[in-house]
């Protein structure tokens, strides 16, 4: 159900959160076992952590929002242009180790960064700013105030995450709301000052990447979703999941709960490349349109 449109999307277009996804595994599922996990995720849900796709494509995105809190603005780019990437593959990341290498060389270091644009836009933006303001650490990040904002974002979601998993530890969570760490309500949550103290970042307001932040406007969020219309079926070495999720809530957090992942890229040798047509596997039609337009 679905057809092509030359607007954007936005969350009132949306009908539900529906989420059909065949994953491949190793070996036939163990249906026995599978349709136990299953049960107890309809029954008791699964924490509601932030899931990797909230960090970018940079998993140390999270880090790098906590030295900008701190004010520690240098090292905050130092490590945004240095330290690894999942974006770019190889060729992106030994263009991070030469120019980490061509410090000081201005040219050279422009023309590494330069040889592939558009993956390396930010890092560009940070380096043409301090050639022409030496030493311009804060302006320098505020060439890309959205960038950080991600970062900062990023921060808070590894600051929801820790609180999280130390209240489940502590007393169980079931599906009592937590505050975003840097809204007002998050001071009725004490895990979060220690947590901030411990970072260093528990004057987070006086951030000048604070001001006026949507940030800092007050949310809260559940300690476990509980997904529902949750069905599944196999298919030849794999398996299909059919579920509605809460909100605009990702499907991810849910597979981390019921599969273990060996191995992400390259695809392993066992994966089959070929097409699963989901809504055939599950007796709802086909996909054999959709799939001619994206295969043409």
């Amino acid at each position: 159900n679905w057809q092509p449109t030359d607007s954007t999307l936005s969350s009132s277009d949306f009908a539900g959160n529906r989420h059909m996804v065949a994953v491949r595994t190793e070996s036939e599922v163990d249906l026995t076992a599978f349709s136990i996990k299953i049960d107890m995720i309809t029954k008791y849900g699964f924490l509601n952590y932030f899931s990797p796709t909230h960090w970018g494509d940079r998993l140390l995105f999270a880090r790098f929002g906590r030295l900008a809190i701190e004010g520690k603005y240098a090292a905050a780019i130092e490590m945004f242009l240095f330290e690894g990437s999942m974006s770019g593959g190889k060729l992106a990341s030994s263009i991070r180790l030469e120019a980490e290498k061509s410090r000081g060389d201005q040219a050279k270091s422009l023309a590494l960064w330069s040889v592939l644009p558009q993956t390396f836009a930010n890092e560009l933006k940070v380096v043409k700013y301090l050639e022409a303001n030496p030493g311009d650490f804060l302006g320098a990040l505020q060439q890309i105030k959205d960038q950080v904002a991600r970062w900062i974002f990023a921060y808070g979601a590894s600051l929801f995450n820790e609180a999280l998993s130390h209240l489940a530890s502590n007393k169980g969570v079931i599906n009592e709301k937590l505050p975003w760490p840097f809204s007002p309500e998050a001071s009725a949550l004490p895990i979060y000052q220690e947590l901030m103290l411990r970072d260093r970042t528990d004057k987070y307001l006086a951030s000048p990447f604070m001001v006026d932040s949507p940030l800092l406007k007050g949310q809260e969020m559940p300690g476990r979703i509980f997904p529902t219309q949750l069905t599944f079926k196999p298919f030849n070495r794999g398996i299909v999941i059919d579920c509605l999720m809460g909100g605009t809530q990702t499907i991810q957090p849910l597979l981390m709960n019921i599969f273990n992942l060996n191995n992400a890229l390259p695809a392993p040798s066992w994966a089959d490349s070929g097409v699963v047509d989901i809504k055939k596997i599950l007796n709802q039609g086909d996909n054999s349109d959709l799939l001619s337009s994206f295969l043409a």
